[in-house]
């Protein structure tokens, strides 16, 4: 797994549906301006993303469940940096 650092439930695109059933995905967290085709970009602000939700936690995604990971800008937005990345990968 290839782990790059860069936060947010509703769904804003049609690929935001079910994700959980897709198998391994690639993850933008905490999106804001930086939208990257081919990811499932999330953030919890009123920017263009596929979710809005947590970041922290991923209600919506099992633990696991992504083969690739931006996250920058994201360690100095979250309480509990280790847990958090524990979760993603």
């Amino acid at each position: 797994m290839r782990f790059r650092f860069s936060w947010p439930v509703r769904a804003a695109s049609p690929i935001a549906g079910n994700l959980t059933r897709l198998g391994k995905v690639k993850l933008n967290l905490d999106c804001w301006i930086f939208y990257q085709e081919g990811y499932v970009n999330i953030d919890r602000n009123e920017v263009r993303a596929d979710r809005y939700e947590d970041i922290s936690t991923l209600p919506s995604f099992e633990a696991n469940c992504a083969d690739e990971i931006y996250a920058g800008h994201v360690a100095e937005h979250v309480d509990d940096v280790k847990a958090s990345f524990r979760r993603w990968v």
